[in-house]
């Protein structure tokens, strides 16, 4: 009895060692546990937390690619800290935990590694704060490097990403040298001894955007020796310098730009004997004491470009010239024809760099004086449009482009002229199976039926009935269904010997019934001529028609040729009840000032009241899809395609942009995010029932965009029908992009009201919420289920056999 007692207890006791081995080898090497100084696991990265410049060195040496180093103390060093060398895909995480140097070298050095991440990072008192050195594909975020003599610094490290990065109080803030295709978001460089952001030798094709650069000692941002920068919206104020273009820096843009109150806005130096020139500046706030270009021509202004510009104007073309004491050009130009630019072009280096469309709030007052067309067609759902310009460039009184109207369903007087030969290969006036013509007055609006007939069939030459040897008669009895909409007499025809002949049916013959005809054509032997006597059955006996003609005796079913004149019952005379056409008188509206932010902009796409486009299509056909461009600054859709089912002559779409701002309800439905437009469009002349289907390709302004933080795989395109206060959200493709717009296309199975939607939650996270933090739990909770279980049942054996 003891002895079985002590063989329980051993196996109880290797069962409880095996689970706490298999517990602790989950624990530590493995990252079903959320615990724990290594995390480890075949597919995750490991996460290793470290407390000093040594400790963390050791930690990223014997890393592997995708690895997490977390900094979870501060630290104070005496030399060069953080080194990170031929590793890619390493991730080191400060935690916002500082390192402060005491005039040590570097703080974070970076070389010869891609595709790596430093973030949360805080660094002061090193030479350079960041160093990055010979690396690509990198990303650095929420980055503060204070109080060093160079902040970030990037040497021919190409393609990574800087945001969130702050540089304040150094010689110099954000240096990028040798440097290629490099993006630059949320800059922030202050204070700084010489220059806040630095763009140095050979950096070309790197882009900056919402950066700030003040009171820093040389300029806000300097660009030597460097071409094709791309720089949009930076504010630039109290430098020495605004911005600094020197030695060779040519091909550049600067634009929704701020310059304001540096000794010299716009400084373009001619040393080193070097030239700058083709650099565009454009649409920049540009409020300073003096500017200094050199000879050489630059671009001072895009084209004229119905976009809401830097000041609040709906066009785009150049700068706003200000001065602090209240005498910059645009201050002071004229507006006469109050479009928001300046009469004048603003010259500089005697004309060698000119500004040809200044901006300028100093717009005179304008009158709108709108001229409309007639109304057009009234269509058959009951709407009727027109088009109305004004030379201002407002539609604060813009007049209604749609109204109801009341259809004409007069019928038209349409009649068809169809003739249908069964049997195509005989010579007759038909032109084959199912062909003909029709022939209307009126106006016909609805697309001629291509086929009328029904119950008809080819005939094939094998039904006959000779007449026997010795015999005199042959008789050939037929019942044949009558094609559909066939009003008058028909042909049929037959084959005696050698020849063909038409045998008319009368209409006695088919009063006896309305759908089907059963007829007896008997053929008898009286030489010289023959003849035929046709026979049709009245439902209780067979009425007689002789008719004579030349044969041998024998008769032969072959074809039935239908002559058919059938007056349309749908069609409708398409004009409308007030008279359709004509001319509307021009009509004057109460003055307004064409500086208010009533227009659409190029970066909200949310502003802007009722602007309708509207476009003639015609010939389309399932072949043939019916294509239009839409070429209004205000309305972000640049082409519909449409595909229908039937054929149509001629239709119309009209896009009308709904504002966003007073219709709460619309926003009902759709996910997180932002409206970038709503539209509504509409068809007629063609039914929503033949339309198979249609593409509409928009764009999306990248700067709106960036400022909602997003990316081009948040924009979708949604529709919400008629009949539904729901959103649907369509299939949406990017496509391409250029210099000011990300260009995309969607399908739809048809036309009513649609929304351009950035949504800032994508994907099942939307729905589901993110199960990350709970997910270890779940794992913890079902391996002690198991072992529990693994437990119980072990148990239950031992004590079936001590029974």
């Amino acid at each position: 009895m003891k002895k079985g007692g002590g063989q329980r207890g051993l196996v109880l006791r290797l069962i409880l060692i095996i689970l706490v081995l298999a517990f602790t080898y989950l624990f530590f090497f493995t990252d079903i546990f959320p615990t724990g100084y290594w995390i480890k696991s075949g597919s995750s990265p490991s996460v290793f937390n470290c407390s000093d410049c040594q400790d963390c060195n050791f930690a990223i040496a014997n890393a592997s690619a995708g690895d997490i180093i977390q900094l979870n103390v501060s630290i104070n060093a005496t030399s060069s800290c953080i080194n990170i060398t031929l590793k890619p895909n390493i991730i080191f995480d400060c935690m916002n935990y500082p390192i402060n140097g005491s005039s040590s070298p570097i703080g974070i050095f970076l070389s010869s590694s891609n595709n790596g991440q430093i973030r949360n990072c805080n660094l002061t008192g090193f030479s350079y704060g960041i160093y990055l050195s010979n690396s690509l594909n990198n990303t650095l975020t929420n980055i503060h490097t204070d109080y060093n003599d160079q902040g970030i610094y990037l040497l021919k490290s190409n393609k990574s990403v800087l945001t969130g990065i702050t540089s304040n109080n150094n010689n110099n803030g954000t240096i990028i040298a040798w440097s290629y295709y490099n993006n630059l978001t949320g800059i922030i460089s202050n204070n700084n001894l010489q220059n806040g952001i630095y763009f140095g030798t050979d950096s070309d094709s790197n882009n900056l955007t919402n950066a700030i650069a003040n009171n820093n000692s040389k300029a806000g941002c300097y660009i030597f020796h460097s071409l094709y920068l791309n720089i949009v919206n930076l504010t630039s104020k109290d430098n020495a310098y605004g911005i600094e273009f020197e030695y060779d820096s040519n091909n550049n843009t600067l634009r929704d730009s701020y310059l304001q109150n540096n000794s010299l806005g716009i400084y373009m130096s001619t040393g080193y004997n070097g030239s700058i020139l083709n650099n565009l500046i454009y649409n920049n706030f540009l409020n300073n004491s003096n500017y200094n270009f050199n000879k050489f021509p630059n671009y001072l202004n895009t084209v004229k470009t119905f976009r809401t510009n830097i000041i609040g104007g709906i066009w785009t073309g150049g700068n706003y010239w200000a001065a602090p004491n209240g005498t910059g050009y645009s201050q002071v130009c004229s507006d006469v024809n109050s479009d928001g630019l300046c009469d004048s072009l603003f010259n500089f280096w005697g004309g060698t760099t000119t500004d040809y469309l200044p901006l300028t709030k100093n717009a005179s007052t304008c009158v709108e004086t709108w001229g409309c067309s007639g109304w057009g067609i009234c269509n058959i759902s009951g709407m009727q449009t027109r088009t109305c310009t004004d030379s201002c460039g407002t539609n604060a009184s813009m007049p209604n482009l749609n109204q109801s109207c009341t259809p004409d369903t007069t019928s038209a007087n349409l009649i068809y002229n169809w003739c249908y030969q069964e049997f195509a290969n005989v010579s007759t006036s038909c032109g084959g199976l199912n062909t003909g013509t029709y022939t209307y007055s009126g106006i016909w609006t609805d697309t001629a039926p291509t086929d009328i007939i029904s119950n008809a069939y080819d005939g094939n030459w094998t039904t006959g009935a000779s007449i026997l040897s010795g015999g005199t008669t042959g008789h050939l009895k037929i019942n044949y269904t009558k094609p559909a909409n066939v009003t008058s007499p028909s042909l049929w025809q037959t084959k005696n010997g050698l020849g063909t002949y038409n045998l008319t049916i009368p209409s006695s013959c088919w009063s006896y019934s309305s759908t089907k005809i059963s007829f007896d054509v008997e053929a008898y032997a009286i030489y010289p001529p023959y003849h035929s006597n046709w026979s049709c059955y009245n439902g209780t006996s067979w009425v007689s028609i002789n008719e004579p003609f030349d044969s041998y005796p024998g008769i032969y079913e072959e074809a039935m040729i239908w002559n058919i004149t059938v007056p349309s019952t749908s069609s409708t005379v398409a004009s409308s009840s007030n008279g359709g056409g004509g001319t509307v008188p021009t009509t004057t509206s109460p003055s307004v000032n064409n500086t208010g932010s009533g227009i659409g902009s190029g970066v909200s796409g949310t502003e802007g009241i009722g602007t309708t486009v509207s476009n003639n299509i015609v010939a389309v056909s399932p072949t043939q899809p019916g294509i239009i461009n839409v070429n209004d600054a205000q309305i972000y859709l640049t082409k519909i395609t449409l595909n229908v089912l039937e054929s149509v002559q001629s239709a119309s779409i009209s896009v009308t942009k709904v504002n966003v701002l007073d219709d709460a309800n619309l926003k009902i439905g759709l996910p997180s995010g932002q409206f970038y437009q709503s539209f509504r469009i509409n068809t007629s002349g063609v039914d929503h029932s033949n339309i198979a289907n249609a593409t509409i390709q928009f764009k999306v302004n990248k700067l709106w965009l960036t400022y909602q933080n997003g990316t081009i795989n948040g924009v979708n395109l949604y529709r919400r029908t008629d009949t539904s206060s729901q959103w649907s959200s369509l299939t949406t493709t990017f496509e391409k992009e250029d210099n000011e717009f990300y260009y995309f296309n969607s399908l739809t199975p048809g036309f009513s009201t649609f929304a351009i939607f950035f949504r800032t939650c994508q994907g099942i996270e939307c729905t589901l919420g993110n199960l990350s933090s709970i997910y270890p739990f779940m794992i913890i909770a079902i391996v002690i289920l198991i072992m529990i279980v693994i437990f119980i049942i072990v148990r239950k054996i031992i004590i079936s056999r001590k029974k």
